[in-house]
């Protein structure tokens, strides 16, 4: 793992489906993140980390139009 992560007690979660895809869900635990689901933010949280959330996430990202904003 990179030394900025072990440093730092947060994790980011990303959606689930992104750990079936073999690569990136390599490239997402690689980074910190860790799947979003209740349990294992639960776990996280347990832990005594810290947790990055991004709303918004798959259905806006289908919405974007390249180079316009709204």
């Amino acid at each position: 793992m990179p030394n900025v992560v072990k440093k730092n007690n947060f994790r980011t979660l990303a959606a689930s489906v992104l750990f079936q895809i073999p690569l990136i869900s390599e490239s997402a635990q690689w980074t910190g993140c860790i799947d979003a689901s209740r349990k294992t933010a639960q776990k996280a949280l347990d832990r005594g980390r810290s947790l990055l959330i991004l709303p918004g996430g798959e259905a806006e990202q289908l919405l974007t139009t390249y180079g316009r904003e709204k």
